[in-house]
Order: C-alpha cells, then structure tokens, then sequence
C-alpha cells in the first residue's frame, strides 16, 4: 500500500522554514516572502496532556448577553439555526430539509426586521444562503451559481450583482477588502500544484491580483478510484476524500469559514494547514500563529501520517477559539483495506468513524492554550445559564452562539433556581415554539 500522505498540510517546522506567496496590496503583484521572527506557537499537545473539564464563558470574556429573538408568523426560524453578528443586527439562517430561511434582527432588543432574499431562479435570487457580509457597504452578499454575488441590505432590499471570476474554479468562501472581494480557492482531491488559494477582483469580476497554492494534490484519472466521501467532523469542519484502487488515499479538510477580521487583519485558516495567517493592505499574506500538534507518527512504509488537524477558528480581540480532531486519518487509512473490496467505484460516508473532536482556546496575552473534550459546549460560570457551543464571533470580536428555544426551556425545567437569578431574566419568558436566543460573550 502506498503510503497516504497530507500533501499540502505543512508541519510546524515546515510551517516555520518554508518560503510563503505574500499578497501585497489591492492593484499590486504578489510577493514571496520568508516569515518573520516571533511567530506565535499554540501549543495544542502541551494542553491536550493538561485536559480541562470544560471551556468556560469567562475563557473568553466577562460579560454575557442573552437576546431572545423576537417571533411572529413572519419570521419563524426553523431547525439548525446560525447566526451571522454585526454592530447592530443579528442574521439567522436555518432550514426544514431543502427550505431555507434567512430573517433580519435587531441585535439590541431582538425585534424583528425584514426576510432577507429568497433562494430560486429569478433575477434576484441566490443558490446558496449562507451569507457574507461586508463592512465597507454594510450589505449581505449571497453566492448565486455560477458566477454572481446577490446583495441585500438589511431590510431585505434587492442591491444588484456582483460578478465573480470562475477560472480556474469559482471560490469557496468570500471576504472583503474595501470595495474588493477576496475569494477563498478549496483544495481537491483532483488538484495539481499550482492551483490558486485566494483571487481578489472587483465587483465586476475583473481580477486584481492572486495568490497560488504552493502545492496541490497528484492528479489521478477518475478510472483509478475507487470511492470518495466525505464526513462533517463538527458544523466547522468537513473532511473530504478518495481512495484509489491501489489502496492510496488522498484527502483535504474544508473550513467552513476560512476568512475572517481581527482588528483590522484579514485572517485566513487553510485546509489542513497548521498555520493561520494575516493579510494586510500594503504587506500581503503572511504567517501570525502556528498550532503545534506535536509530531508526526510513520505509517508501514516509512512515510509520515497526520492523523490530527486543527479546524473551525474564531478569533476574538484577546483569544483565538479552535476545534481540533485527532484519528480522522488514521481512521480511513487502516479502514482502507478492509473496505476497498465493497467500497469499491461507489460513494460513502465515514460519519460513524471514532474522531475525537475537541474545543480549543489561546489567550494571546498569556500564551496559555486550554482544551476540553467537543460535545460539553461553554460552561455559563458568568451568569449561570446553560452550556452552548461557540458559532463564532460578531464584527466587535465578541463569542457569539446560539440556543434553540427548546434547549433553553428544557434547561430551565431543571434549573428551577433560575427564576431568582436576575442574570438569566431574557430567558425566562422563552418558550417551546419561540424562536431562538443569541447569546454573546465580551468585555464591553
């Protein structure tokens, strides 16, 4: 058997010495640039041998704010709710099998405000309603296949189209740069090297500039597999890949969101890659902080496995929040030989592979990283409400998640004390059928 490797993932070491493609400033060519002394090490293995019982809210702050939101027949929010976060509004998006809904919130008083776009084939809809939201116009893009971005304003008004630029493949993620938009390339099992990680272009589509991916995958003839699948680790996460018939394996991690602001850098998390790295007008793409997993184990043949990656990254203005899997690899690698004969020119699935998925967090005054087990989400030790998972962090850098009305009323039937906890108020009046509460944790 051939040995599988991660052919883009870089090792902390790797990470440290190799030359980085260094995005330079909107209209300017790109650059290749050593990295510079002092880059931040988050020791992921020093805290996995110190495994806390939990992550708690006062990890990421010192204040919590919980905000119910409003509901009506107007904008009743259904399963599997996300929640975008700006300054001043809240966007929801859930969805009942292949329905999706998209509404408007107030983020102080939780009131509703406007259904925002619609998913279909007319002139102003979109295919895909995750969201992007952009700082400099304060408007809500939304990806339309297979070359456009439709842009709503809060109210649910219609802003006309942006053009996106589809060669080689169109982005996977966007951001935004001013009045530029920065798209984000996944890698595939089928990539060669050389393939494109980011492209910035105007809103006419007219390319400004890109940054290559510095390797890529061996390109293999679809004859040659034998079946690809993919698992969700977690809602940030997805692990994608092809086993070949010759018992090779070759697989990349997709982040759901791999862009995203601190201050004012651009962050980006690719792939299997241990490093994040910042973008910043006038400098580019350059490595700020490197997750040390420790090191690699060798497979039958000599070759190294990695077998644990670092996924799902929040940053806040003090704390970086990350989930981390271990066996993923391990898993389909010694899973290979067994299933080859009956996977053999089909699909599958491995959601039932054993991972262990963990909740990670930096403090980047302390150098201290903590970890906990996935699954427990943040213990409320700042107002004694319920536990919840992070969703990620809102435009003023805050923890945000989400609770579903049914887990807040369920968590109250347990907790009779919490009606004498004048912390918990926004809660009490939640009930079953409600829509849910946001919850964001700060300093401010």
């Amino acid at each position: 058997m051939r040995k599988s490797v991660n052919t883009y993932g870089c090792s902390l070491w790797g990470c440290v010495t190799i030359v980085f493609c260094l995005l330079t400033a909107c209209g300017h060519k790109s650059q290749i640039q050593a990295p510079q002394e002092g880059l931040c090490v988050i020791d992921v293995e020093s805290a996995l041998a110190d495994l806390q019982d939990g992550l708690k809210l006062s990890d990421f702050g010192s204040r919590v704010r919980y905000v119910p939101l409003e509901t009506n027949d107007s904008c009743l929010v259904a399963a599997h709710p996300k929640a975008l976060v700006t300054d001043n509004y809240v966007l929801v998006t859930s969805r009942i099998g292949t329905e999706h809904f998209v509404h408007a919130f107030e983020r102080r008083t939780g009131r509703f405000v406007a259904k925002v776009g619609h998913r279909g084939e007319d002139p102003k809809a979109y295919t895909d309603f995750t969201p992007y939201y952009n700082a400099y116009n304060d408007l809500l893009y939304f990806e339309r296949i297979p070359n456009q971005l439709q842009k709503y304003d809060w109210q649910g008004n219609y802003h006309g189209r942006a053009f996106v630029p589809v060669w080689p493949r169109r982005p996977a993620s966007y951001f935004f740069c001013d009045s530029l938009v920065i798209g984000y390339h996944e890698p595939s099992v089928y990539e060669p090297v050389g393939s494109r990680l980011l492209s910035v272009f105007d809103e006419t589509g007219e390319v400004k500039d890109s940054v290559p991916r510095l390797s890529g995958f061996p390109v293999r003839k679809e004859e040659e597999i034998a079946c690809i699948g993919n698992s969700r680790i977690t809602d940030w996460g997805w692990l994608h890949y092809a086993i070949y018939k010759d018992g090779s394996i070759s697989c990349f991690l997709s982040n759901v969101r791999p862009l995203w602001k601190c201050g004012e850098s651009i962050r980006l998390k690719d792939g299997l890659n241990d490093t994040i790295y910042t973008w910043e007008k006038g400098i580019g793409l350059y490595p700020s902080f490197v997750f040390h997993t420790g090191k690699e184990e060798e497979d039958s043949q000599g070759g190294s496995v990695r077998d644990s990656w670092v996924f799902g990254v929040f940053e806040a203005s003090e704390k970086i929040f990350f989930q981390y899997v271990k066996n993923a690899f391990r898993v389909i690698h010694q899973e290979n030989a067994a299933t080859l004969s009956f996977l053999e020119g089909k699909s599958a699935s491995i959601e039932d592979f054993p991972y262990e998925v963990y909740n990670g967090m930096y403090d980047k005054q302390t150098g201290v990283t903590r970890m906990a087990l996935w699954g427990e989400g943040l213990e409320d030790d700042l107002a004694g409400g319920p536990s919840w998972e992070v969703q990620g962090t809102s435009t003023q850098e805050e923890i945000v998640g989400v609770l579903e009305a049914g887990e807040v009323v369920g968590w109250l039937e347990a907790h009779p004390e919490a009606k004498d906890n004048p912390r918990l108020a926004p809660l009490l009046k939640v009930k079953e059928e409600d829509n849910p509460v946001v919850v964001i944790v700060s300093d401010k």
